[in-house]
């Protein structure tokens, strides 16, 4: 069974126990103000427009490079149709 609550080993253990745990709380704290200021800093209104700015370019980037797959696609299905419609005439002599 557990010893009396006052042996010197379980004072000391609390002690520790309670130290470690005032340690963990404060770095706890820390790493809560560094992330805090972390996170302000990214969202200062200077880089909130830059990202603005660079996802308006890589969106703008994205629909010139959509546009011209999908006039390539284009061009090949007209090919294809071309293609199609020569082999079907050699396979029905039409």
């Amino acid at each position: 069974m557990l010893e009396n609550k006052t042996n010197p080993e379980n004072k000391d253990l609390s002690e520790t126990i309670k130290e470690k745990t005032t340690e963990l709380v404060t770095d706890a704290k820390i790493v809560y103000d560094v992330v805090k200021n972390k996170i302000n800093e990214s969202l200062t209104e200077e880089n909130v427009k830059n990202s603005t700015v660079k996802t308006a370019k890589l969106a703008k980037e994205a629909s010139e490079q959509l546009q011209i797959f999908a006039d390539d696609a284009k061009d090949e299905l007209i090919e294809i149709s071309k293609k199609s419609k020569v082999l079907f005439q050699k396979f029905f002599g039409k």
